[in-house]
């Protein structure tokens, strides 16, 4: 049986145009000169903020704690974000902690007129953190933690 050029042509077409398959995923580079293990104990705002998301994140009375998680450089940090509450003896504070060992970065409000701190960095690769924060709202502490990522 004699096939047609205009089939073979189609047959060979298709053949030479290869499917999409989707290429494994690879890590992603690291933002800014760190990655997991050497981001620890490095400032977000300079390495890995291009990336960042938050992964849990709860409400206090006037004040929002969150745990950020860097993709490119697997690490995660502690930010809290909310006025200094009139009244307040003590100042507002976040810290991000790892379950596995109890490393702690903490960051404080410097002044009054302070709206926003985070902490330094944790590798998150093999390990699980979590935020929490101390904030006096003038008639209390109240105390908060984020779920652990």
């Amino acid at each position: 049986m004699r096939r047609s050029p205009l089939l073979l042509a189609a047959a060979l077409a298709a053949a030479l145009v290869l499917p999409a398959v989707p290429a494994a995923a690879a890590p992603h580079a690291p933002v800014a000169g760190c990655f997991s293990s050497g981001c620890t104990g490095k400032d977000p705002a300079k390495h890995c903020q291009g990336d960042a998301e938050t992964v849990d994140s709860l409400r206090l009375p006037t004040a929002t704690l969150e745990l950020r998680y860097s993709p490119s450089c697997e690490a995660v940090w502690a930010r809290l974000s909310g006025p200094w509450p009139v009244g307040a003896k003590g100042a507002p504070q976040a810290r991000v902690i790892r379950n596995q060992d109890g490393r702690t970065y903490t960051c404080t409000y410097a002044r009054r007129d302070q709206r926003l701190c985070w902490t330094r960095m944790l590798n998150e690769r093999g390990f699980q953190s979590y935020a929490f924060a101390e904030y006096d709202t003038g008639m209390g502490v109240q105390r908060a933690r984020t779920g652990a990522y």
